[in-house]
């Protein structure tokens, strides 16, 4: 059955160690939440600068597109100018025509000479 230490008691003798085991434990514990804590305040800022630079590039976006919108109405203005000179060109060629016809005679004339 094995042998029996009458002096040995369970309950007292391994207090100290069990405590410091403990207490060990409970220190890792708090270095490992320190860590823990360090590397989340770390994580937490290179969020908020990552927030402030994609912040700054929506603001460069948007930016980009009231200037593409300018440059929209740019392009529109000028069809619209393009549009209305053929439309004046084209309404102008058929009411004079023997001036036209004249002029260009006149032109290969001067070019002759």
């Amino acid at each position: 059955m094995g042998i029996m230490f009458p002096d040995y008691d369970p309950a007292d003798a391994p207090d100290s160690t069990i405590q410091q085991g403990f207490r060990q434990m409970r220190g890792d514990l708090q270095s490992l939440h320190q860590q823990q804590e360090e590397m989340l305040q770390q994580e937490k800022e290179m969020l908020q600068r990552r927030v402030v630079m994609l912040q700054r590039e929506e603001e460069m976006l948007q930016r980009r597109e009231v200037m593409l919108q300018r440059e929209e109405k740019i392009l529109q203005q000028l069809r619209e100018m393009l549009d209305f000179l053929r439309t004046w060109h084209l309404s102008q060629q058929p009411s004079v025509p023997s001036a036209a016809a004249g002029g260009d005679a006149g032109c290969s004339q001067d070019l002759a000479s």
